[in-house]
């Protein structure tokens, strides 16, 4: 190396310091970037440099590799944009540098001030790889392509390398044909680097060579924070499987009080359990939901066996599948009553309409909370019937050219709700069940609208059998999906009335902000156990992890899984795709992406053409309300897909699930 390492790029320091740490590189001298001119213009000194490096290395094989100001940094890695030529002899490096410093002249306009040279021993691989500590994509997991074969075929994309991806606390690692202990190594670089980087390696007679070291530029600080919480939160001896689903998807983040709720809506005599009881369907409490950060999820397995205990998915795929003897009376009959479940839905529309026209009577903190828990029960239930109905409507338009979401967005075409009308409340707040949300309340009800011309075609060249088999289940999905709506303002409504107690609480035990009493629990309430100091304590360890968002899921295991777009609400909408931040106020033409369907975005529907999001399905609560507002919505999608970005004109379809960039 020279005297001033001023002189010589990113990937000759990182050299030079992991050869002096220890780790196996192979010899190399740096040539800094003062001599770079003058080694391509002048033959002799060029010569001289090779003579001089030849001796001091005195290797069977050389390669001449750049070592650019501007390469791997940590911004900008400019990967493969620089000329490196290998397997050369003494002779061969004289024209070999010429054309790498040729090259870089070209590319760098003439600067080669910013270019220095590394002339490295070259090892003819038996193995050539390269590591990503973490996936560039994001993921916490690390990534390992190789190949036997040379490593330039590898980073140059000219052979099809063995890939393992897996997680760096993860039990079994499925790496074949090397040395495991060679993730070690690669983990040590990371922890050296303190951030995820890009490791190109190689294997030669069972030794292993360290040829680079760059930092990956496509993960961000905060990104990597979550991944190294997320390595050092989960469970290291057991498997499991958390994910953001169902309740998951409406309330993202619940505080303190609004967790307690919800684990009483779940728990042993609950209303999930009543309603459950009512059809003769066994459950248990195992108390599957799960904080992260402060992010919801559910523990998969745990969920599982509350209603099948003969089930499990800790398997390869993380998929429910039969797999234990204990419990499987109980799998059996559970499975046979949830699939021949029917009730009367006037007897439900009924008893809803007269919970929402009963008036609350304020008793204190513990009577609102046990009013809610009972009307919750009627919430769950329609919830329930309208899960089952919608998947078995999906199933029968499987081989039709039209899908759910075209069939409900345009429900009236269908079926008459007029007799299931009832006024929604007034004078409520929020749009779901977390108790922070402060947004304008939105009822949904059924529009009159433009029927879509492809499905009136459709449905009326259908053959007469279908439309016998397929009327009355989409009456049933039509009419539940509207009460699942008017059961959203029931339960709206019930945790307004639970806000009102805890702010009276609040001010009555002198919190200086009544809403922090929002960051103790139910217990904590009722007995009068709490302070403000507690409260703001919880909320600042709660606000720490604001600024995450933590994967759709967790698991154990690595598993790549694939994604799908979902047409969620009919409709096709053109526009620029922006984020919330984003947003203009006052212009038209835009299409929000969010990562979830989250309810309080309809707030937005009267700015935005249509909405794309990574998560949340066709049973969303906000799913509902776009339907019925017209509001074309995807979910499947992240930034990126396909090449689009933020900022780019783009055209959805909500009936069939496709994006398109327009150019």
């Amino acid at each position: 190396m020279p005297s001033s390492m001023d002189k010589v790029g990113r990937k000759a320091k990182n050299l030079k310091k992991y050869y002096e740490a220890g780790f196996n590189v192979p010899a190399f001298i740096a040539l800094p970037s003062n001599l770079s001119q003058k080694m391509l213009q002048n033959q002799i000194f060029r010569q001289e440099i090779v003579a001089k490096t030849a001796k001091e290395l005195k290797a069977k094989r050389y390669i001449v590799r750049s070592s650019a100001f501007i390469e791997d940094g940590n911004g900008s890695s400019y990967a493969g944009q620089f000329l490196s030529i290998g397997d050369l002899d003494k002779d061969g490096l004289d024209k070999a540098i010429n054309d790498v410093l040729a090259h870089a002249d070209n590319y760098l306009k003439g600067n080669l001030e910013g270019f220095s040279l590394i002339i490295q021993e070259y090892i003819e691989p038996d193995i050539s790889g390269v590591a990503f500590t973490r996936s560039p994509s994001g993921g916490r997991e690390m990534v390992i392509e190789y190949g036997y074969c040379k490593g330039d075929d590898i980073v140059g994309g000219n052979s099809i390398p063995t890939q393992y991806s897996f997680y760096w606390n993860q039990k079994h690692i499925p790496l074949r044909d090397i040395n495991k202990r060679i993730i070690d190594i690669f983990k040590e670089i990371e922890k050296v680097e303190g951030f995820p980087q890009d490791i190109e390696w190689c294997i030669k007679d069972d030794t292993f060579y360290l040829l680079q070291v760059r930092p990956i530029t496509t993960i961000d600080s905060i990104t990597y924070e979550q991944m190294l919480f997320l390595d050092s939160f989960m469970p290291t001896n057991e498997d499991f499987y958390y994910a953001k689903e169902g309740i998951c998807e409406s309330i993202p983040r619940p505080n303190n009080m609004t967790f307690s709720i919800l684990q009483k809506i779940y728990a042993n005599n609950g209303p999930v359990h009543s309603v459950y009881q009512k059809y003769g369907i066994a459950y248990e409490d195992t108390g599957f939901l799960k904080i992260i950060g402060n992010e919801l999820f559910y523990d998969k397995e745990k969920e599982l066996i509350s209603l099948l205990p003969g089930y499990s998915c800790l398997n390869k795929c993380y998929e429910p599948k039969f797999s234990r003897l204990k419990g499987l009376i109980t799998t059996v009959k559970n499975i046979y009553r949830l699939n021949t479940i029917s009730t009367d839905y006037d007897e439900i529309f009924h008893l809803l309409r007269d919970k929402l026209i009963l008036q609350y009577e304020e008793r204190g903190v513990k009577h609102a909370i046990e009013i809610f828990l009972e009307n919750y029960k009627i919430v769950f239930e329609i919830n329930l019937l309208f899960g089952f109905a919608q998947k078995r409507l999906s199933s029968l338009l499987e081989k039709e050219s039209l899908g759910y979401s075209s069939i409900i967005s345009n429900g009236s075409y269908f079926t008459n709700l007029s007799s299931y009308e009832i006024i929604p409340p007034d004078n409520l707040t929020g749009n779901h069940l977390d108790l922070s949300d402060e947004s304008d309340f939105v009822a949904s009800t059924p529009r009159a609208s433009d029927y879509n011309p492809e499905l009136i075609k459709w449905w009326d060249n259908l053959e007469s059998t279908k439309k016998s088999i397929l009327k009355p289940v989409m009456d049933k999905c039509i009419i539940l999906e509207y009460l699942r709506e008017v059961s959203r303002w029931l339960a709206i409504r019930d945790m307004n009335c639970i806000k009102k107690e805890l702010l009276f609480c609040a001010m009555k035990n002198n919190f200086n902000n009544p809403q922090n009493i929002y960051f103790s629990s139910i217990e904590e309430v009722i007995r009068g156990s709490f302070d403000e100091s507690s409260c703001i304590n919880n909320m600042e360890r709660y606000m720490g992890f604001n600024h995450w968002r933590l994967p759709t899921f967790v698991s154990s295991s690595y598993i790549n899984k694939v994604k799908t777009l979902q047409a969620v609400s009919a409709g096709t909408a053109k526009g620029i795709l922006c984020n919330i931040d984003s947003l203009p106020k006052d212009k038209e033409g835009y299409i929000l992406y969010s990562d979830c369907l989250s309810p309080d975005l309809v707030k937005y529907f009267d700015r935005v053409e249509g909405i794309l999001a990574n998560r949340g399905g066709v049973l969303s609560h906000l799913a509902i309300m776009a339907r019925e507002k017209g509001v074309p919505v995807i979910s499947g999608f992240h930034v990126g897909d396909g090449g689009v970005e933020l900022g780019d004109n783009i055209t959805m379809n909500g009936d069939s699930g496709l994006i398109t960039k327009d150019y």
